[in-house]
């Protein structure tokens, strides 16, 4: 796989776009979707011959203040001046928050940007009201996103570009390294994997789903791990010191996660998708791929935009609504249909590797940021999957 193949570069003759990037992020060492998916896609035009320099409001340790916000405009107003003079020059807002105040930061550097693309990343998208959207329009800048569902819900600010996250190069080979253990006897314990920012577990749906899981063991023997960083709220906390089939693993490494997405049955994924009184939503669901490199099934969240990350009935399932008990539909039936669920798991395995190729999200990252020419057919994705078996639909009662 890409993994091992040698990383594309360009030179000056078949470079495109501009040869230098201004990239401003929301913060670096908090961890969280954005933060990687930044780091990716910077990483990515790194690799492409391109220039970037960087500058973040936070970091790991730091608290947003007036001062921190002084200082991270101050930078930013220098790093633009000295780049002025140079051309072309690109500019990256990694976060919709960022877009204003950097435009107007980068008017009175009198940087003149040939591209400029603000992120939306995630729940960032449930943000944009009118005034907001006349705003973005006025900004004179380009919308990217992670999902069509995402670019769906930016319509009223305008048309925006797709790009869906990938993955470290290194991270990809850790987890395609990671050999799944097939469970295949209906009386093993199933074992159910979720993983999140723990301070995120309501968004998340971790007590939906610890519901659908006590349902589950009704009829099948069934474990949980939850796997993240941060701390889980403490009504949540308490709950699960009481639940003896529920095991927490705390800031785990990338060779730990990749082994826990390896031995488990099932990766679940169950986010909330709320307008009131806080929006919430799945814009991808990185943790989906992750999984299924792994050659782990998915359940993935009844809406959002997590269909971009996994192809339904084929390397994975979910629900029909965000109930309790369709995910416990879901799962009792993987549960017991031991063989659809491992060939959910080859589907998953050969779809995701073919698909988040570092090589072909490279080439990808090139298409929309810097402008070179889309993928041929040379690069159509290099897989065969096998009958998945029944698709269930948890709303037919099957």
């Amino acid at each position: 796989m890409g993994s091992n193949s040698s990383r594309p570069t360009a030179t000056n003759s078949d470079r495109f776009g501009p040869s230098t990037i201004l990239a401003f992020q929301p913060s670096t060492g908090l961890g969280g979707g954005i933060e990687r998916y930044c780091e990716w896609l910077l990483t990515a035009l790194e690799e492409g011959g391109v220039h970037v320099d960087r500058v973040a409001l936070l970091r790991e340790g730091e608290s947003l203040s007036i001062v921190r916000k002084l200082k991270f405009a101050f930078t930013a107003f220098r790093m633009a001046r000295r780049v002025r003079s140079n051309a072309p020059t690109g500019v990256l807002i990694c976060h919709p928050n960022l877009a204003v105040p950097i435009v107007i930061m980068l008017r009175a550097a009198r940087l003149h940007s040939s591209e400029r693309h603000v992120i939306f990343h995630g729940e960032d998208i449930w943000s944009v009201g009118p005034i907001r959207a006349m705003v973005f329009r006025r900004l004179n800048v380009r919308l990217l996103t992670v999902s069509a569902f995402s670019a769906g819900a930016l319509t009223m600010v305008g048309p925006s570009n797709v790009l869906s996250p990938g993955l470290r190069r290194d991270w990809y080979a850790c987890l395609t390294d990671t050999s799944q253990l097939q469970r295949s006897t209906p009386s093993d314990p199933m074992q159910v994997l979720t993983v999140f920012r723990f301070d995120s577990a309501r968004d998340k749906g971790l007590p939906q789903l610890l519901d659908a899981i006590d349902q589950v063991r009704n009829s099948h023997a069934c474990s949980l791990t939850i796997a993240g960083s941060g701390a889980l709220p403490a009504d949540l906390r308490e709950r699960i010191a009481r639940l003896p089939w529920v095991s927490v693993v705390s800031k785990p490494s990338d060779a730990v996660l990749a082994r826990l997405y390896a031995d488990s049955d099932v990766f679940v994924l169950a986010t909330r998708t709320r307008v009131l009184p806080t929006a919430s939503g799945e814009g991808f669901g990185l943790v989906l791929i992750e999984a299924q490199l792994t050659g782990t099934p998915v359940v993935a969240p009844a809406h959002g935009g997590s269909d971009d990350a996994f192809i339904p009935g084929v390397t994975g399932l979910k629900p029909s609504d965000e109930s309790a008990s369709r995910l416990a539909e879901v799962l009792t039936h993987l549960a017991f249909d031991t063989d659809n669920r491992v060939r959910l798991g080859q589907n998953a395995k050969a779809w995701s590797q073919a698909a988040f190729d570092p090589d072909r999200r490279f080439r990808q990252v090139q298409t929309v940021i810097l402008g070179a020419p889309g993928l041929s057919r040379d690069h159509a994705l290099p897989i065969a999957l096998t009958q998945a078996g029944t698709i269930f639909d948890s709303g037919s009662g099957t």
